[in-house]
Formats: structure tokens, C-alpha cells, sequence
């Protein structure tokens, strides 16, 4: 009976060392992947810099960078009373901002979006909002978010993240602005104020107009 206890201890020893390793082993390969994900960032000069290298160029591709066709989705609003599709926005300018509750920078930046929204009313632009609902602890935080600010404009809601993938958001906020075609024509990672919207809308402009030019 002994010797059968002490047989079973054993097994019971080397089942833990084995888990152990297995755990140990698992936890050094990602550190490794993490180390190699960290030195190719630092090798690029980061996401941000990689992103103000990439000039317009159109194409009939779909994708988020410039000059491409801007994938479409269409997604819940915040409030279930509608779907929301990019391509219902044909013939204007959006700024479609991608932001999530716990996001510090988010909360700064989009007082100056309801701000855009309300004094360019007039013209053709839409700002529309895309939250992260995937990345929220809970709906409801986006949702309290949403009436902390009173958005005015359309905020769709990314459940599944098919926005977040299809637009490799990679930090937040981000934000694209899509001309009047439904093609992307300027993609913006960071915080901005709001006379950094201004000019990114004007910016957009330039470019969609000037390549409406060189085209004719």
C-alpha cells in the first residue's frame, strides 16, 4: 500500500514538473515574440512614422491607406435605432474617427470633433464616429461615454471588430478622412485639436481636387 502511495506521489511530482515547463517554456517564446515585435517597431521609427510615409496613390484596391477604396461596413449605431454604412456617405467628406471609452486621448480630442461637426454643418462633410465595442470592458461604458459628450454625430459600433481589422487600427484615436468616392485619402494616428482637424479636412480637399484636375 506504501510502495503504491509513494508510486502515485511520484507521478503526481512529475506531472507538476512537466506542466511547469510547459508553462515555462510557452511564457519564453513570448517574450521572444514580444522582444521581436519591440525591435521592429523601434526599427520603423514606429506605426506613426511608417504612416506619414505613405503618400496618396490611387488604386482600385481596397484598404485603409491613401488612394485606396475605403472598406465599407455597415454596423449598428449606438442606439440600435439604425444601421450604419460607410457608403451611405457617398458624395461627402468623412472624418471617420475611431476611438474606445478608455481611451485618454479620445476623451480629449472629441469635443473638438463635435465642435467640427456643428461649425462645417454647412459643407460636405460627415464626422463619423467608429467605437471600438470589441476593445470596451461593456457596452454600456461606450454607451455612458457617448451621452457624457452628447455626440451629435452617427457613432457606429465596431461589436465584432471588422472595422479594427480591416483598417489595421493599431492605436487610438484614429482617424481617416474618405472623399466624396469612397476612397481613402488621408489616415491620421494620434490625438488632435481642433485646428489640426481644420487642416486635415483642408488638406483632404487639396488632394481629392488636385487629382480631380490632374485627371481632367
Amino acid at each position: 500500500m506504501l510502495k503504491k502511495r509513494l508510486m502515485n506521489l511520484s507521478i503526481f511530482i512529475i506531472a507538476i514538473l512537466v506542466s511547469g515547463y510547459v508553462v515555462y517554456d510557452y511564457i519564453l517564446k513570448e517574450s521572444s515574440r514580444n522582444d521581436q515585435r519591440i525591435e521592429e517597431y523601434l526599427s520603423t521609427g514606429g506605426i506613426e512614422n511608417r504612416d506619414e510615409e505613405v503618400s496618396y496613390s490611387e488604386s482600385e484596391e481596397i484598404g485603409p491607406y491613401p488612394g485606396r477604396i475605403a472598406p465599407n461596413f455597415t454596423l449598428p449605431s449606438w442606439d440600435e435605432s439604425s444601421e450604419i454604412s460607410l457608403h451611405d456617405y457617398r458624395g461627402n467628406f468623412v472624418i471617420m474617427n475611431a476611438w474606445a471609452s478608455w481611451c485618454g486621448p479620445c476623451k480629449d480630442e472629441i469635443p473638438y470633433l463635435i465642435d467640427f461637426h456643428e461649425n462645417y454643418a454647412e459643407e460636405d462633410v460627415e464626422v463619423l464616429g467608429v467605437n471600438l465595442t470589441n476593445t470596451e470592458t461593456s457596452k454600456s461604458s461606450a454607451i455612458a461615454f457617448i451621452n457624457d459628450f452628447n455626440i451629435p454625430y452617427d457613432i457606429a459600433m465596431d461589436v465584432e471588430g471588422f472595422v479594427e481589422k480591416e483598417y489595421l487600427i493599431v492605436s487610438l484615436p484614429m482617424t481617416f478622412v474618405i472623399d466624396p468616392d469612397g476612397r481613402t485619402i488621408i489616415r491620421k494616428v494620434g490625438y488632435m485639436n481642433y485646428e489640426q482637424i481644420i487642416a486635415l479636412y483642408e488638406e483632404a480637399q487639396e488632394i481629392y481636387y488636385n487629382e480631380g484636375d490632374s485627371k481632367g
